[in-house]
């Protein structure tokens, strides 16, 4: 009996670690496909890989099963999209769509996609605490057990988030009370998932708490498998650089310990391993390379372009929204005119980008301002609300800042998301005025009625 395979033309043999997921997407991305079937294969049987002179994992070999030729296809970037493009180059995966003129067929115009870029170029709050709920509540739990390095890391990473993190006061309370909660026993080393998970379910207070839903705005993609969280973890990165550099709120962290802390999380609980591969690899050199806060600024934007770069024609990406080297012209015109030699960055990321030329100083400046508290959006852009005049953009900022935890505050001071300082000041004095007006009125009806009482008696 003729064999399954027989009837194909190539065959393509994925070989990975048993916890990945590609193979499994790959066989059902050519399921339907009559030239080509995909094979998992464990990167434990040590025969096939001597085989196929396999050395990396995940790797691809393709098989012409005429003649038993193979050879690897290499994709820079090892992930699913990638290896997916590489077979799609042999024979037709996924067929291309015909070009239609209905008028159910999409269409994308030049005001979708301005608007949709000048959203992708706001700093969101919803993003940002998107984002954190994300990784703690979905990427950190993922291990069953969380010990030793990993523990260190989550502690760490968690330390940040309290410290830096430019967060309402619910979040910001919460991961006040969640960082003290990691740190009361320095003797602990692991943590199991379930005991994690029980902690943050049951201490969700009106003042503190860690929100359950996602939604993403800035970071909000075409589709629902575009951008997202991913989108919202850089968002994030690039915040608390910021942040932690500020010279108003001085924090104890050094620029490096800032980077290393984003790498560990990273390292020990990014769920797309190859995306943490590549992170760190990029970030290897972090300790002679980053000495100071501004030098941890400007070492995640160059990493941040690299990555964009490289991921620049990925299946992955959304073509609604292109990824490019940041900051563009139209966001900071300035940022690539250089001036003298150590004041200008060249940067040349590869992956068909050419070699850039920046003026550091600007685009430090531009990045301490971007993402920086008073940019950050707690709504869409405060020009599309009627009630708000867009010459006063600055004034709706400082206005919005106020909903922001104070750090130099104790955690249950004025936790009334929405109330600002002046807010809660005007309500303790209104309070006020109202006692001392019933007291006031209590003495007068009061001397009144005993001096009426008085002449009676008399």
């Amino acid at each position: 009996m003729r064999s399954k395979t027989s009837a194909y033309r190539y065959l393509a043999l994925l070989f990975e670690e048993p916890n990945s997921y590609t193979g499994k997407v790959l066989i059902m991305d050519t399921s339907k496909c009559d030239k080509m079937a995909v094979r998992r294969v464990a990167h434990t049987n040590s025969e096939m890989t001597a085989k196929y002179n396999v050395n990396e994992f995940p790797s691809l070999i393709l098989i012409t099963l005429v003649d038993g030729q193979f050879k690897e296809l290499s994709p820079t970037n090892r992930t699913h999209a990638a290896f997916l493009r590489e077979l799609n180059k042999v024979t037709d995966i996924i067929p291309k769509m015909p070009v239609s003129e209905s008028t159910d067929a999409p269409v994308i115009n030049e005001d979708e996609i301005d608007r949709a870029k000048n959203i992708s170029s706001e700093v969101f709050i919803q993003d940002l605490v998107s984002g954190v709920s994300y990784a703690l509540r979905r990427e950190v739990p993922k291990k069953k057990l969380i010990d030793g390095a990993a523990f260190v890391a989550l502690k760490d990473w968690v330390e940040l988030l309290a410290k830096c993190l430019p967060a309402e006061r619910h979040l910001a309370s919460f991961l006040a009370l969640l960082n003290k909660w990691l740190n009361k026993d320095p003797s602990q080393t692991s943590l199991r998932s379930s005991d994690y998970l029980k902690y943050i379910g049951s201490n969700q207070e009106w003042d503190s708490y860690l929100p359950v839903q996602i939604e993403w705005r800035g970071c909000k993609g075409s589709k629902a498998r575009y951008r997202g969280f991913p989108c919202s973890l850089w968002t994030l990165f690039h915040t608390l650089t910021v942040r932690c550099s500020s010279t108003t709120q001085p924090v104890d962290l050094t620029g490096f310990q800032v980077i290393n802390r984003i790498r560990k999380f990273v390292d020990h609980f990014f769920g797309c391993r190859h995306c943490r591969d590549h992170f760190l690899e990029m970030s290897k050199n972090i300790e002679t390379d980053v000495v100071n806060h501004e030098d941890s600024i400007l070492w995640l934007w160059r990493g941040h372009n690299k990555v964009n770069a490289r991921l620049k024609n990925d299946l992955s990406s959304d073509p609604l929204f292109p990824k490019y080297q940041f900051p563009p012209d139209y966001m900071c015109s300035e940022c690539r005119k250089s001036t003298t030699f150590d004041n200008t960055i060249e940067t040349n990321p590869g992956f068909g980008v050419g070699p850039v030329k920046w003026n550091r100083r600007v685009v430090l400046q531009f990045f301490k301002e971007h993402f920086g508290p008073d940019n950050i959006r707690i709504k869409d852009s405060p020009k599309d609300s009627a009630d708000i005049d867009s010459d006063n953009t600055d004034a709706v900022r400082r206005r919005f800042s106020y909903i922001f935890y104070p750090r130099t505050a104790s955690p249950g001071s004025f936790a009334v998301v929405g109330l600002s300082n002046v807010d809660m000041s005007f309500c303790v004095f209104l309070y006020g005025t109202v006692i001392a007006v019933v007291i006031g009125l209590y003495i007068y009806f009061i001397r009144r009625r005993t001096k009426k009482m008085y002449k009676s008696y008399v």
